[in-house]
């Protein structure tokens, strides 16, 4: 048995002893963050959390969606004998059937739990199941637990947040490790064909007019680049036939509010770089920093006369070298497979989904979401399968539809 002080140094052996231990924690349930900042600050200082974690960044996205009515809050706190174990940014999310995810959605690379470091080693995925069933009975009017984005393990610990009740996404994630510097971090990766690369792109720049790699400081050189991402990216997306999902008003002033306030932090929220080639901007890359990493948030490039240079590849060479001489360790490079970040990555990270019923009415939902993200995980799995659906959905793209 588990009494309410419990042995920190041990976890969990059984399902009773989760749920023992689980009924000794106390949850509360808040609407907004400010009443945590300071617990939640000093949690995410010492606990193996990324960006998409940290209290400023979770704080400035609700500010952003503070009018919507499909959305909202739902932060879940847990304590024992008074003091915070964890924290469960999420949100409702929905009309006639709702349910509960993490905040952040298509934007957040990596969805993890913000649990207090001494209890890092305590709470398992058999204590976490525990918890979504008391949520269950905290929430009558959710049908069901969608929580996406989720790796098995982050930074070296396992993932307690993620259930057995979860499937794999099609869609890995990519990481580099910069330990070492950026001559180390380069042969790790094939470093003579990237410098090869590079010069040659060099070359290409100078031959426009010279390259420049800008590091935005002021608020009207991040207006301007990331004003210039939204253009490329919704034009590439477009071309593309996917939705863009930076179009939303609300994305646009999460963006630049995150840009913003990062003028006045040392590990900023959202650091913005970007590539020019005879005075243009030609490629953007933003990101965040949490404890010495960076997550990368998103990537555009220009098209058209710039696609021989592959400027997104050249800003990259360019953002790694900038990174390492920083200091910093790991460079999140994000989900999906594309080419470059095969090339780039030392670590690749399958990312999963926990699906959990709440309601008998959520069930055919569960199926069929269940269903559709196996399908789709075949499908991006085989190549034929997946360049095919590519080329269907650059045509959907191309004819406007």
């Amino acid at each position: 048995m588990i009494p309410a002080a419990v042995e920190l140094s041990q976890a969990p052996d059984t399902k009773d002893d989760a749920r023992r231990f689980v009924d000794a924690i106390d949850l509360s349930v808040h609407g907004s963050v400010g009443s945590l900042r300071a617990e939640w600050e000093t949690i995410e200082r010492h606990s193996a959390i990324s960006v998409y974690q940290r209290y400023q960044w979770i704080g400035t996205y609700l500010d952003s969606i503070d009018h919507c009515d499909r959305r909202q809050p739902y932060i879940v706190v847990g304590r024992l004998q008074g003091e915070m174990v964890f924290i469960l940014p999420m949100v409702i999310h929905g009309g006639l059937v709702k349910r509960l995810k993490f905040i952040g959605g298509s934007h957040v690379n990596f969805n993890i739990g913000i649990i207090a470091p001494q209890y890092a080693d305590v709470l398992t995925e058999r204590c976490f199941e525990q918890i979504y069933r008391r949520l269950q009975g905290m929430l009558p009017g959710v049908g069901y637990i969608a929580l996406n984005c989720q790796p098995e393990t982050w930074l070296g610990r396992r993932n307690p947040v993620i259930t057995q009740a979860r499937q794999r996404s099609g869609n890995p994630a990519f990481v580099l490790d910069l330990t070492g510097g950026f001559e180390a971090t380069l042969s790790r990766g094939n470093g003579k064909r990237k410098r090869k690369k590079f010069r040659s792109q060099k070359r290409m720049a100078e031959e426009e007019g010279g390259y420049e790699f800008c590091i935005p400081t002021t608020l009207p050189a991040i207006n301007e680049a990331i004003d210039r991402f939204f253009e490329q990216k919704s034009k590439r997306l477009r071309e593309m036939g996917i939705r863009d999902v930076f179009a939303e008003k609300e994305t646009k002033t999460f963006l630049k509010t995150l840009a913003r306030k990062s003028l006045y932090l040392e590990e900023p929220l959202l650091q913005l770089f970007a590539l020019k080639v005879g005075g243009e901007i030609v490629a953007v890359f933003g990101g965040g920093y949490q404890n010495g990493r960076f997550s990368g948030y998103f990537s555009s490039i220009a098209g058209g006369k710039w696609e021989p240079l592959s400027p997104g590849e050249m800003l990259l060479y360019l953002v790694v070298e900038h990174l390492c001489g920083q200091g910093c360790k790991q460079l999140d490079l994000g989900a999906g497979e594309e080419r470059y970040k095969q090339s780039w990555s030392s670590e690749r990270i399958e990312i999963y989904e926990t699906l959990i019923p709440f309601s008998t009415a959520a069930m055919p939902i569960i199926w069929m979401r269940r269903l559709y993200g196996r399908f789709r995980r075949m499908v991006r799995e085989n190549p034929r399968a997946w360049a095919f659906y590519k080329r269907l959905r650059r045509m959907k793209g191309q004819a406007g539809l």
